[in-house]
C-alpha cells in the first residue's frame, strides 16, 4: 500500500523556489553534471540556509536538493564503480539537511525526483530499462531519507514520468508529477500534456504540476488543463533561460505574487517557483495567499 498522505487544501498549498540558481545567486558555481548536488559536499550550510529561507518565506513544502544525486548523473560525474554508494550518500546528506532545516514545523518534504537525462534534451533518453533501475534506486534512497512523498519534476515526457510514477507505487511512496512545457504548450519531447494528465490518473498522483516554464507558456493551457482535470493542479514558473549563468529578474516578488495569485484564483491548489525564483518571491506569493 502507498504511503498514506493527507494534503490540506483548505488554501492553495505554497511550494519553495529554485535551489540551483539561487545556490548561483548566492556565490555557488555550479557545473554539470552534478549541478546543485555539488553543494551538497562542499556547501552544505548553504544549502541548509536557502532551506531555511523558503521556510521563512512561507513554504509549506520544501524540495531536497536531490535533482542530480542519482546513480546515473554521479556514474557520469566519474564515480563509476561507486556510483550507487555515493549516490545514496548524497541523497541521504540532501534529506538530513531537509529535515534539519524543518526541525518540528509542520513542513512537508519533497523528494525530487528529475529526468535521468538532462532536463532540456529529450534525445538523450538512454531508454525504459535503464530508467527503470535508475528511479527505482533513486526513490529507494529517498525513502530511506525520509522524505514525505515523491515529486517527479521537469519530467519531458509522458513514459519517463510514468517511469518514475510506477517505481513509486512499487515502493509504497506517494508522490506528485510535473512537466517542462515548450513554447507551443507540448512537454519538451514533443508529448501532449492532456495526454499526460490522462495517462499519469492511473497512479492517482498527489497533484499534477507544470515548471521549468515560463509563465506567459503556462498561460496558454492552464484553463484547458483545468477543465478536464480531476486532481489537483499546480504551477512552479521559471524565468526563462540564463544569460550568462544569470537569471533575468524580469519578474520582481510583487509582480510574481500577483500573477501567481490570479492563476490561484483560477482553480490551483499547489504554487511556487522554479529556476531564478527566489526566497522573496516565496515571500511575497505566501504573503497573498496566506491573507487571501
Amino acid at each position: 500500500m502507498v504511503r498514506l498522505l493527507r494534503l490540506n487544501f483548505r488554501r492553495p498549498l505554497i511550494l519553495d523556489g529554485a535551489m540551483g540558481t539561487e545556490l548561483e545567486r548566492r556565490g555557488f558555481k555550479t557545473q554539470l553534471p552534478l549541478w546543485s548536488a555539488q553543494a551538497l559536499l562542499t556547501a552544505p550550510k548553504l544549502v541548509l540556509q536557502i532551506h531555511k529561507d523558503y521556510i521563512k518565506a512561507g513554504a509549506d513544502i520544501i524540495t531536497t536538493n536531490t535533482f542530480r544525486t542519482n546513480p546515473y548523473t554521479i556514474k557520469k560525474s566519474g564515480a563509476v564503480k561507486m556510483n550507487s554508494v555515493i549516490a545514496r550518500a548524497l541523497t541521504k546528506i540532501a534529506c538530513d539537511l531537509a529535515k534539519s532545516a524543518v526541525g518540528g514545523k509542520k513542513i512537508l518534504i519533497a523528494g525530487s525526483v528529475a529526468p535521468i537525462e538532462d532536463c532540456f534534451s529529450p534525445n538523450l533518453y538512454p531508454g525504459r530499462r535503464l530508467a527503470e533501475r535508475d528511479h527505482y534506486e533513486h526513490i529507494r534512497n529517498l525513502k530511506l531519507g525520509g522524505v514525505d512523498f515523491i515529486l517527479a519534476e521537469t519530467m519531458i515526457s509522458i513514459e519517463e514520468a510514468l517511469i518514475v510514477l510506477n517505481q513509486a507505487q512499487r515502493l509504497k511512496m506517494a508522490a506528485m508529477v510535473s512537466f517542462a512545457l515548450r513554447e507551443d504548450g507540448n512537454i519538451l519531447n514533443g508529448d501532449k500534456l492532456l495526454s499526460a494528465l490522462k495517462q499519469v490518473a492511473k497512479y492517482n498522483p498527489l497533484a499534477f504540476l507544470i515548471n521549468c516554464t515560463t509563465l506567459n507558456i503556462i498561460e496558454k493551457v492552464i484553463d484547458s488543463l483545468l477543465a478536464v482535470a480531476k486532481m489537483p493542479i499546480g504551477v512552479y514558473p521559471n524565468f526563462g533561460p540564463p544569460i550568462d549563468r544569470k537569471f533575468d529578474q524580469y519578474l520582481t516578488p510583487s509582480k510574481f505574487a500577483r500573477l501567481m495569485s490570479q492563476l490561484k484564483d483560477k482553480g490551483l491548489m499547489i504554487l511556487g517557483g522554479c529556476c531564478g525564483t527566489q526566497p522573496t518571491h516565496i515571500a511575497a506569493l505566501a504573503k497573498i495567499i496566506k491573507s487571501s
